[in-house]
């Protein structure tokens, strides 16, 4: 097992329920050592807290809601954060669409659009909505399906994609926080995402404003790492503190 398999299993366990650092150390039949160095990003992070030798899970940090439960809200604001996206895409580049409803709307619109483009995806819906495009040249990425994402991530997907190359990715989010990251919810599939955005020369983040401010489980990418964010604008949200010299953020 490696040290990536390792961290999912720990976090597994930590919900479950708390664990001492030498409880775990057997379990995986390795060091007290190996296991801190495991748990230090968590630990920095506030996804887990150790006290006396004790590993607990922070309740604090958010959930995930199902596909079913996402698919229905800010349909508009979807919509424009995705017509927006395709402006970014240009003829004979390679793109990777990501999981989640707002890629998916990308999709849909590359779709009905006349660009001539790559595009990889681990999203079954993504696929759905490209595959009888005739002006798209459209490649899955394998893996072991997750419901809630409807996609396909872990090892297999992690080794794949570390074979390519894209001009842009856009990719989802669970929270945007300056510090924290871009983050989700889910550890194997933040592992898997944070493979794909290192081969993209650009990384877009499109989101709805909501997800500002939020810290979930595992942050797949700095703050910094990315490129531009495409959200809606929200006259009752203020995104001053978001802003910088180097991430572009684009307000539709």
């Amino acid at each position: 097992m490696n040290a990536s398999e390792r961290k999912i299993e720990i976090l597994k366990l930590l919900k479950e329920g708390s664990m001492t650092l030498d409880e775990l150390a057997k379990k995986f039949n390795v060091s007290v050592m190996t296991i801190r160095r495991d748990l230090k990003k968590f630990e920095d992070q506030d996804v887990i807290l150790i006290s006396q030798g004790t590993v607990y899970l922070n309740k604090s940090v958010g959930s995930e809601e199902s596909y079913i439960l996402k698919k229905d809200k800010m349909i508009a604001e979807k919509i424009r954060i995705a017509q927006k996206a395709i402006e970014y895409i240009n003829d004979g580049e390679v793109v990777y669409i990501d999981c989640g409803t707002t890629c998916a709307q990308i999709a849909e619109e590359l779709a009905k659009s006349n660009k001539k483009v790559t595009v990889m995806t681990s999203s079954i819906l993504v696929v759905n909505a490209l595959f009888m495009a005739e002006n798209i040249d459209l490649y899955m990425l394998p893996g072991k399906y997750r419901e809630k994402s409807i996609g396909f991530i872990g090892d297999l997907t992690i080794d794949f994609v570390r074979k390519f190359y894209f001009d842009k990715a856009f990719m989802g989010a669970e929270g945007i926080d300056t510090e924290y990251g871009i983050s989700l919810p889910h550890l194997e599939e933040g592992l898997t995402k944070q493979a794909i955005a290192r081969q993209a020369n650009t990384v877009f983040v499109v989101t709805d404003h909501s997800k500002f401010s939020l810290k979930t489980l595992y942050s797949y990418a700095d703050y910094n790492d990315i490129d531009y964010i495409i959200t809606d604008s929200n006259p009752d949200f203020n995104m001053s503190s978001f802003e910088n010299d180097k991430i572009k953020i684009v307000k539709v």
